[in-house]
């Protein structure tokens, strides 16, 4: 099941203007990252699966 998803920015990706969505996975303790997407992009990606686990989506943990 998913405990946390997270919408974040390295260096390169602020300079490109790319975020990275990531996805943590709570029984395996494993996560999966969605590199190379557009605001908009990530946060929709964000949006859908914190609707999906019935979590509200929160600005402050997309990094933005």
């Amino acid at each position: 099941s998913i405990q946390d998803i997270s919408v974040s920015q390295g260096v390169l990706d602020r300079f490109l203007g790319l975020y990275k969505v990531s996805i943590q996975d709570a029984t395996s303790n494993s996560s999966l990252v969605i590199p190379g997407q557009t605001k908009s992009n990530a946060e929709k990606i964000s949006s859908i699966l914190n609707g999906i686990i019935g979590k509200k989506s929160n600005p402050s943990s997309m990094g933005l």
